[in-house]
């Protein structure tokens, strides 16, 4: 199963269930809500860089976050 194929909705649903702990029967629950967050402010900060925004995709990506 290759998640870029599937619908955002589908993933979305998966991602919320995850947070809620509803997982599944023998999956574990590594990262909850506060911890994605986390890692994507993390994200930001570190691209938000002006060495590291020269490159066009890092661009791209703190002009959508803005």
């Amino acid at each position: 199963m290759e998640s870029s194929r599937e619908p955002i909705s589908v993933r979305i649903a998966r991602l919320n269930n995850l947070f809620l702990g509803r997982a599944g029967a023998g999956t574990t629950h590594y990262l909850g809500r506060e911890g994605l967050l986390d890692a994507l402010v993390l994200l930001y900060d570190e691209c938000n860089n002006d060495i590291l925004k020269k490159d066009r995709n890092i661009a791209i990506f703190i002009e959508k976050c803005m």
